[in-house]
């Protein structure tokens, strides 16, 4: 999707879902916990679909950027609640705490654009992905991993996931990905498992 195409959107109300939940998702971390009581803001939070409540997360990662205590504090109380809804919250904040403070942030670019719906929606419903791949040396393979989070280096998004063929943890670039599908099949009761592994072979502490 070109510029003048997500300015159109903008401007028509109909901006792509994936980044509207994101500002949303920033939106309600600073507002929920100062103008909602708690049990209002997990009915709020019920409301939202799983790819919104990723994004929430990465949103209140950033927001703890700003070191603000009352920010900081807010933001734990919201994920206390997420965590009714998503498990493996506190996880992907360990994950997404440890990018941020490690790395330069990248910016999405036109050619992550195709697969990243898919990638979202796969990951937050637990759902394995299948596609070939094409590495830095140019040799194209065909995967079928479980995906767990998407970072955002500045060299390019990229997916971790759980390899079925190499049996073990592996990084693939979003813009590397051909003939991504998605799966019907669900791997949600591995999912808490598979992150705790992934944290411990990137040495981060919950």
């Amino acid at each position: 999707m070109s510029d003048r195409e997500i300015v159109d959107r903008q401007e028509s109300g109909t901006l792509p879902v994936s980044r509207r939940n994101l500002f949303g998702g920033i939106a309600l971390s600073m507002l929920l916990p100062q103008t909602l009581s708690a049990s209002e803001v997990a009915n709020k939070l019920a409301a939202l679909d799983k790819i919104t409540l990723h994004n929430l997360l990465r949103g209140l990662v950033l927001l703890e950027q700003l070191g603000d205590p009352v920010i900081v504090e807010d933001a734990a109380g919201l994920v206390e609640q997420i965590t009714t809804r998503l498990p493996e919250a506190p996880l992907l904040m360990a994950l997404y705490r440890d990018f941020f403070e490690r790395r330069a942030l990248g910016h999405w670019r036109e050619e992550d654009g195709g697969n990243l719906a898919i990638l979202h929606h796969a990951m937050a419903e637990a759902h394995p992905v299948s596609f070939d791949y094409i590495d830095l040396e140019g040799a194209q393979t065909s995967r079928r991993v479980l995906p767990l989070a998407l970072q955002h280096p500045a060299h390019g998004i990229q997916l971790l996931a759980w390899c079925e063929l190499r049996r073990d943890y592996r990084r693939f670039f979003a813009g590397a990905m051909l003939n991504l599908t998605e799966q019907s099949n669900r791997f949600a009761e591995r999912r808490l498992a598979l992150l705790e592994g992934l944290l411990a072979s990137e040495g981060i502490e919950v």
